[in-house]
């Protein structure tokens, strides 16, 4: 059908097609149906879950999973008791067992402050969410279209907070669940039926003024069907499906971990840049200036930081992948990584290119493991500049035990710095390891995010830029911390990297005479000119076009642009190159004859 809509207070209409549109869902009804009476009456509300998972297939995620072909779930629902209990257990076996398996949580709506202090209270976090291996998520706000403050960037303050059992970092990650903004229809929404039967035609009543992270958990298992439908497409390793060799790239299968890894790589630290609010001013209800805490985890999901697209310029100049979460299918590239740790193994190291120095740099790793509120199998993430910098997962403060203190044997150079300054260095972007640094030993995911801007001042020609100059090979390590079993992994590396070379316009869309920006990052090969890659040779390899309505009539071109090649590096840009909808089509006249409803495209080749 044509699906529903709902129409905000601007009178706009807002498609509910969620964020997965398309997606094949299996629902299983957890809700207590009472004898009589409203299932909405407080008096006759209850959930009984029932047996979540069984081995091998038993339990609703068993089920889901053999019968539905389910790899996403997701629970919106849980009680107020950080504790691991049976479901978190049930929830665990399931993603060690299912490989490609990730499972979301809600992670519950007792936040608090009872003291009054101004700090949210530890341990709100209710089970199920307090499970290892799935992915509890808080809520973040919603989007704002009227201006002013940056609302998406604001935790909930309901929203339920960590550690959970085991001293684990919780949430994870963040998702919308509370309108701060102007933006679509009032607050969160649901479309639900008005009955308690499967008769009938299907109905949307749709729910509007709700707030909770039982809104925030689908949207981020809606992100996660996004990350495997990008894969089973084809875009990765080259952001598009549209090339002639596409059916190569298409991915039937992905793990879990690999899934878990991506939106760990594109989260979004809930603090407000330059130009916005300040310099890394915290969103509302934050208190926490380093990344991976227990009130937000690594940040909200975002998946155009994490994803390339040939087609939209937000998005990263490249991906990197190792998928070694499934076993006996290792997918993906950086082949000094085996994507499995061996009890004894050594670490595993490779190296990878990083041809663009003005985009960030975001590497994560992720593993499953056994059942248990603790950590059994301990790997650790670490990546190396060029210029000999070492960064540890998860290393985004120098205050080891989070007390707020810089205690004997902790302190380490701020970002920028040289020597140790005696003070608490606390980032969403990783600090530089020293000796006094610490490995995470208690989470199954490890983090390295880094910027050419981490003090968002706006200024990247200073040092406080981690990747300004840098560009050339960079090294990722996975260090064996003390593994039990042999543990398979999978990570992500994504930002200005490079498998091949790249092109890409500064903008997804343009207007009336406007001016359009390219970019071509590169890595030298074998078969490239003797003498390198220059802005010349750049030149002769570059050809934009543009192409009639009919996705096929190509009706101006032009090359032979003029482009600059950024110090110490392989990224060249052209100068811009002016469109036009009031000149004829004349090919090679230096503009882009364009009209309404043409699209443009570049190929360098």
């Amino acid at each position: 059908g044509t699906g529903y809509t709902a129409e905000d207070i601007a009178g706009n209409q807002f498609s509910l097609d969620g964020v997965a549109p398309e997606a094949k869902l299996a629902f299983f009804d957890g809700n207590i149906t009472p004898p009589s009476g409203n299932c909405g009456d407080a008096e006759n509300d209850g959930i009984a879950p029932g047996d979540l998972y069984s081995t091998p297939n038993g339990g609703a995620l068993g089920k889901s999973y053999v019968d539905f072909d389910a790899t996403i779930t997701n629970f919106s629902w849980g009680i107020i008791s950080n504790t691991y209990n049976t479901n978190a257990i049930d929830i665990d076996t399931f993603l060690e067992e299912k490989q490609d398996a990730m499972v979301f949580v809600s992670a519950g709506n007792a936040g608090s402050d009872e003291d009054q202090d101004g700090l949210p209270d530890l341990g709100t976090l209710g089970a199920p969410a307090t499970c290892k291996n799935c992915l509890a998520i808080g809520a973040s706000g919603n989007a704002n279209s009227n201006g002013g403050r940056r609302t998406e960037r604001d935790r909930a303050f309901f929203s339920s907070t960590g550690p959970a059992p085991g001293n684990r970092v919780a949430p994870q990650l963040m998702a919308p669940g509370q309108e701060r903004g102007g933006l679509g229809i009032p607050s969160e929404f649901a479309c639900r039926s008005n009955d308690n039967d499967q008769t009938g035609t299907v109905e949307c009543d749709v729910s509007e003024g709700s707030a909770g992270t039982s809104f925030a958990s689908p949207a981020a298992a809606g992100a996660a069907l996004l990350v495997r439908d990008y894969f089973a497409s084809g875009f990765y390793p080259d952001g598009t499906d549209q090339n002639p060799s596409n059916a190569g790239d298409l991915r039937a299968n992905l793990s879990g971990s690999l899934v878990k890894a991506a939106l760990i790589a594109g989260a979004d630290f809930l603090a407000n840049p330059f130009g916005d609010d300040g310099n890394n001013v915290l969103g509302a209800n934050n208190t926490l200036r380093y990344r991976f805490n227990n009130e937000q985890g690594y940040g909200r999901i975002q998946l155009d930081n994490v994803l390339p697209l040939q087609n939209w310029s937000l998005s990263p100049v490249g991906m990197i992948v190792k998928d070694g979460g499934i076993t006996g299918d290792v997918f993906g590239d950086l082949s000094g990584l085996a994507g499995s740790m061996a009890v004894a193994g050594p670490t595993q190291s490779e190296t990878f290119e990083l041809c663009d120095d003005t985009q960030e740099l975001r590497v994560a790793l992720v593993w499953m493991e056994a059942q248990g509120s603790t950590l059994q199998n301990d790997l650790d993430l670490e990546v190396e500049a060029p210029n000999g910098t070492i960064y540890y997962g998860n290393y985004f403060t120098d205050d080891d035990n989070r007390n707020g203190a810089l205690d004997v044997g902790e302190d380490c150079p701020a970002i920028g710095e040289v020597l140790a300054d005696g003070i608490v260095n606390a980032y969403p972007w990783s600090i530089p390891s020293c000796g006094n640094s610490d490995r995470d030993t208690e989470n199954p995911m490890e983090a390295v995010m880094l910027s050419p801007d981490p003090d968002a001042d706006g200024e990247t020609a200073d040092a406080f830029n981690q990747v300004g100059g840098q560009a050339g090979q960079w090294t990722v390590r996975v260090l064996n911390g003390g593994v039990t079993v042999a543990t398979n992994y999978a990570v992500v590396i994504t930002g200005g990297v490079c498998l091949g070379s790249s092109v890409r316009f500064d903008a997804g869309n343009y207007v009336c005479n406007d001016q359009a920006v390219i970019t071509v990052n590169d890595i030298d090969v074998a078969d490239d000119p003797q003498a390198g890659l220059t802005a010349g040779e750049i030149s002769t390899r570059v050809t934009v076009e543009v192409v009639d309505t009919d996705g096929l009539t190509v009706v101006d071109t032009e090359t032979g642009l003029t482009f600059t090649q950024a110090p110490s590096s392989l990224r060249f840009e052209a100068d811009a190159l002016q469109l036009s909808d009031g000149t004829a089509f004349d090919p090679g006249n230096g503009v882009l004859d364009v009209r309404h409803g043409q699209s443009i495209r570049v190929t360098y080749q």
